[in-house]
């Protein structure tokens, strides 16, 4: 189009523009579906980026185009006022009504457009927005000269004639042209200033109902509105009760054309609610909560609208609304002032207190009331008290009997309840107040329930607990009473007395629930109590053959409680590990890791439901990854597979007579095809239920994935909180057999990364817990197995993690012991000759690891069968370089050997760079440091002048030039000196012109740094005997005089006479180089103008410095 139009810019005419201009204004009175928005928008762009078209050329074609003539038909007529409104929007959109040669263009489409809503009324809505747009685009002048004449009667009307469309109008004439609608026209015309006050309510309210041709103006005068009220009761007359159920039948599904409005009118009033009191707050809320009865502005939705305004609210709005939802469960209705009585029927009070329960259950969500504990747990108790004894609480002890409750509102209770607890446990946090806070709130809801249980009539109302639940729950009452008292008088703060006081409170609410199971873990939980309680040390208490510890018990009974869909538990799960963590063991700990090897060893039962094994899943996922496979290979396969007994048995089944035995198959008879479709329904059932099957295995995967992950929660609560380096240390190898299964299998990559977080976590830990029950003996035995685990993962990452694992247990050998036991007067020379026989072994340990060490880097050296990768060298030698700087001979006789391979050469002089640095050389003699850089560069040299006879591996030089660089920039200034000299630069520089631009680089900076260290700055001139600092500054030439004249007086400070001669020599050089500076800058000049040598300006310098010279001499 554009190569088109160009030969024509400088034209007024161009066929194929207004070819295309005709075509597209005829296609705007097109019925067919997305015709006109098509067409509108093609015009728009092509007026836009084609000047030469005009606004009187596109209205004339308007006007000829779509034009009405008597045999038009009626639904062609409306089409092609339809078309014209569109013609009209297109000039707007697309600019060209600003750049309007005459000034008719304007009133023209005005008139027209007011014409069309006129004539058909449907079409007033879209009209109103083709004259809102246009009044936003025209100027002052335009609107009061071509504009105002044709709209003046409407907006004179004032309030009796007003209507949606008018309203609009007047809003966006108020905003853009306010001179014209200044507030004395206002006042004269419309009663007051501004259109939203006291006085125009009740008109507003009048012109709302019969909106319906303008329905986004009232969305924006909805919020305007509230934002000037003063009462409930004009909250409720802009709310009414025909726009609440409105906006919830458009919010409620994205269908509606109005949905993405609704959704905006509904932000819009949560900005407004920060503006209003509290008494508005809870009167916005009713008005959206009630209606007539039939529609809620929350039921059924998945958006749940009402909920991001309770965010807003303040804390006495929220209190009340909370006391609303309360009475409504009651069995007070939510009403409105206006409607007194409603007549609800039974599913619709059922529906209105289900959605009570649950925004009452939100209400604890809100950051803004999660503060007042007080009033969180008033709520959850009367959640508790409604759902399970359907009674309330009085402060008389005296119960309130309600009317009862519906099965399903119990239930819903039943879940807010125990979700109320959860967002509690929440917004106290993971701190130490926390746990208090949230243990007596626990704490205050079972003696709620206890006056409950105690009270005949509100027990025979509930017909929960019976004889041995009410026993259960008695000894709970008992044994936290008893615990409560003690915490009371602790100063401690988190211990395992914390721990059982929530296990009892929480299991104790779960006989309201699930009561068979809860008081089977309480039987456990009281014996695991008793044995914790005792007041004995721990090295008198003898435990019976096979009988567990109690830590074991525990978290045997927190492993099965994890099972459980509920974020509650995982939190009470969590928060009891947080507690118990001193008091963990390495079986107890073991217990948790075997959860990740259930699925390699079968040992499901653990988890109380069946899984695959890894082995099946990734021959699943082999099996998924390709699309074709050969017939021989599916035989193959076919063949290995195990076969389904219980498929085989179910066709079997299906097919009744008609199977064939499993001896003799071949000389089974065939079925005709009437038999056959005899048995297609039983056949069809048949492998329905094996799909089924499928499914059920593919959820119990998931469930163990999901398993698995909150049991990796449970070990960073570990590494956040063990005291015990033993524990820390079993935790190394599973976790990165979940990372390693993550890189293998995508269907555990979940698992695998977030066991990489409690990985990276472990790796991190700046204070290493004391232990002095570790055997470091046997952690060397550990830094081998990690060696020889790091040959079988898979990916680098894999392998610098396993250096990382394998740096974290050198670490702790390292480490100091702090022995933490008893230190009385007796005890301190033990005490002292225990951590010095601690650091001997610690020694041996080291030196144990060393060799490991030496030997796994000269089998990566000299055996092709090594697995070990050089990135788990790399990764180790760069996070302890002190620890092994013994190896670093070991590593450059490597390095520089020829019976290495090449690739291994390279890959050790790349470890010994790492391991060489300014902290790893501080702990050695500055005699043994410079006489290994010396052989090291005495080597590297002679390499690298080699390298000019006979080819070098490129990879191999440039990790040389590495090693030589890290050598020079450690070493001290003197020593370098020693170390390299011009010749040895010169050899390096040869090889620029042959290597890669890495190589270059690091050349490069070799160079510079041995030039700026070797070559030292000029020493200042020493000042000559008895003259001053003030006479030293004189030029070097009279300097020069000054020391033959002192020649001539061996040596003496001259006299007065002499100084004086020397003071105006001072003078006459301080002039003699500032003119000297001058000729420098004549000399520039000169060579800028391109003066010849030798011509005049040349000899009269010359001139002038032989009498200067003289001059000097006669002063000198």
């Amino acid at each position: 189009m554009e190569k088109h139009v160009a030969p024509y810019e400088s034209q007024k005419h161009c066929k194929e523009l207004a070819y295309t201009v005709d075509r597209l204004i005829k296609g705007l009175a097109s019925s067919r579906k997305w015709a006109r928005l098509g067409f509108s928008t093609a015009l728009a762009q092509v007026l836009r980026h084609f000047p030469l078209m005009k606004v009187s050329s596109v209205l004339d074609r308007v006007k000829e185009h779509l034009k009405i003539t008597p045999s038009t038909s009626k639904s062609e007529k409306s089409n092609i006022l339809l078309g014209r409104i569109m013609a009209y929007l297109a000039v707007i959109q697309s600019g060209i009504i600003l750049k309007a040669e005459s000034d008719d263009a304007v009133r023209t489409i005005t008139e027209d457009i007011l014409n069309i809503k006129e004539e058909k009324v449907p079409l007033n809505q879209i009209s109103t927005e083709v004259l809102v747009s246009l009044i936003s685009k025209v100027s002052d002048e335009e609107f009061k000269d071509q504009m105002w004449p044709l709209l003046e009667q409407q907006l004179t009307c004032g309030w009796d004639k007003c209507t949606s469309d008018i309203l609009w109008l007047l809003l966006v004439v108020r905003k853009h042209h306010h001179k014209q609608l200044d507030n004395e026209f206002m006042t004269l015309h419309w009663r007051t200033k501004h259109i939203f006050s006291e006085k125009n309510y009740e008109a507003l309210d009048k012109v709302f109902p019969n909106g319906v041709n303008c329905v986004y103006l009232v969305f924006q005068l909805i919020p305007e509105a509230l934002q000037l009220t003063s009462t409930p009761d004009q909250v409720y007359s802009v709310l009414t009760p025909g726009v609440v159920n409105f906006l919830a039948k458009n919010i409620a599904s994205k269908q509606c054309a109005l949905h993405s409005a609704t959704k905006q009118l509904n932000q819009n009033l949560i900005a407004t609610c920060h503006m209003l009191a509290p008494t508005l707050q809870v009167a916005m809320v009713m008005s959206l909560m009630t209606s007539f009865g039939k529609h809620l502005y929350d039921s059924g939705m998945v958006t749940r609208a009402t909920q991001p305004l309770l965010s807003s609210f303040s804390v006495d709005a929220l209190k009340e609304i909370g006391n609303i939802l309360m009475d409504n469960i009651r069995g007070k209705l939510l009403t409105r002032p206006e409607n007194s009585e409603p007549s609800l029927k039974g599913t619709e009070i059922v529906t209105q207190q289900k959605w009570s329960v649950l925004t009452l259950s939100n209400l604890i969500n809100q950051e803004t009331v999660s503060g007042d504990l007080s009033w969180c747990i008033s709520v959850a108790e009367f959640l508790f008290s409604m759902a399970f004894f359907g009674v309330e609480k009085t402060e008389t002890s005296k119960h309130k009997f309600r009317q009862p409750l519906n099965a399903e509102v119990r239930e819903k209770m039943n879940s807010a309840f125990f979700k109320t607890l959860d967002r509690i446990s929440k917004h106290l946090g993971k701190r130490l107040k926390g746990y208090h806070a949230y243990t007596n709130c626990l704490f205050d809801i079972v003696q709620c329930g206890e006056s409950l249980v105690k009270d005949s009539s509100a027990a025979k109302n509930s017909k929960v607990l019976d004889d041995k639940a009410v026993e259960s729950w008695q000894k709970i009452i008992t044994v936290t009473n008893k615990i409560k008292k003690k915490l009371d008088k602790m100063t401690v703060g988190v211990n395992d007395q914390l721990a059982f006081q929530l296990l009892f409170l929480h299991h104790g609410l779960q006989l309201f629930t699930e009561p068979s199971s809860a008081m089977e873990v309480l039987s456990e939980l009281h014996t695991c109590y008793e044995k914790a309680s005792k007041k004995r040390r721990q090295s008198t208490i003898k435990q019976s053959d096979g009988e567990p510890d109690w830590v074991d018990v525990i978290i045997d009974m927190l492993l099965s409680l994890l099972s459980q869909q509920s974020h509650l538990v995982r939190t009470v799960v969590n928060t009891v590990f947080t507690m118990i963590c001193p008091h963990l063991t390495r079986h107890s700990v073991q217990l948790i890791l075997d959860i990740f090897k259930a699925s390699k060893e079968g040992s499901d039962d653990l988890l109380q439901f069946e899984e695959e094994s890894e082995e099946e899943m990734e021959s699943d996922d082999t099996t998924d990854d390709s699309d074709v496979k050969e017939s021989e290979e599916e035989e193959e396969r076919s063949d290995r597979d195990p076969v389904d007994e219980n498929l085989i048995n179910s066709v079997r089944s299906a097919l009744g007579s008609g199977a064939a035995d499993s001896s003799d198959e071949e000389s089974a008879e065939d079925l005709d095809d009437s038999a056959m479709f005899k048995l297609d329904n039983a056949l069809s059932a048949a492998f329905k239920g094996m799909s089924k099957n499928k499914k059920q295995e593919a959820d119990q995967k998931t469930l163990l994935k999901h398993y698995k992950m909150r049991c990796l929660d449970i070990l960073e609560v570990i590494v956040s909180h063990c005291s015990s380096c033993a524990v820390l240390l079993d935790l190394i190898i599973p976790l990165l057999s979940v990372m390693e299964a993550g890189v293998r299998n995508a269907a555990d990559k979940d698992l695998g990364d977030r066991a990489n977080k409690v990985f990276t976590q472990l790796m991190h830990l700046k204070k290493l817990p004391s232990d002095p029950s570790l055997d470091r003996s046997e952690l060397p035995q550990m830094v081998e197995n990690l060696i020889e685990y790091s040959a079988k993962v898979t990916g680098v990452p894999m392998i610098q993690n396993t250096a990382a694992a394998c740096a974290f247990v050198i670490k702790i050998i390292s480490s100091v012991e702090k022995y933490t036991g008893p230190s009385p007067i007796k005890t301190r020379a033990m005490a002292a000759t225990k951590k010095e026989k601690s650091a001997a072994k610690d020694v041996e340990n080291l030196d144990k690891v060393l060799f490991i060490m030496e030997k796994a880097l000269k089998d990566f050296c000299l055996r092709r069968d090594s697995q070990v990768n050089h990135y788990f060298f790399l990764t180790i030698l760069e996070r302890e370089p002190k620890l092994f700087w013994p190896l670093a001979e070991t590593i450059f006789e490597q390095a520089i050997s020829d019976s290495v391979r090449i690739f291994c050469r390279t890959q050790t002089t790349a470890m010994l760079t790492v391991l060489i640095s300014k902290s790893s050389i501080q702990v050695l003699e500055p005699s043994i440091w410079l006489e290994f850089a010396s052989r090291i560069t005495t080597k590297v040299f002679q390499l690298i002048e080699s390298a000019t006879k006979q080819v070098l591996k490129p990879r191999y030089l440039h990790e040389l030039l590495v090693l030589l660089h890290k050598v020079f920039t450690v070493v001290d200034k003197s020593a370098l000196q020693h170390l390299v000299n011009d010749d040895k630069l010169n050899v390096i520089n040869q090889l620029r012109g042959s290597v890669s631009s890495d190589t270059r680089h690091v050349i490069n900076k070799i160079c510079g740094y041995c030039n700026n260290r070797t070559h030292t700055k000029k020493k200042k001139k020493e000042k000559l005997p008895g003259i001053s600092e003030e006479k030293a500054k004189i030029p070097t030439d009279l300097q020069n005089g000054l020391s033959e004249e002192m020649e001539h007086t061996n040596g003496q400070v001259p006299s007065d006479d002499a100084k004086e001669s020397s003071s105006r020599s001072s003078e006459l050089g301080k002039e003699n180089a500032m003119k000297e500076k001058h000729r420098s800058k004549v000399g520039k000049k000169r060579r800028k103008s391109e003066i010849p040598i030798g011509s005049e300006p040349d000899l009269e310098i010359v001139k002038e410095r032989k009498k200067k010279r003289k001059s000097l001499g006669i002063a000198l």
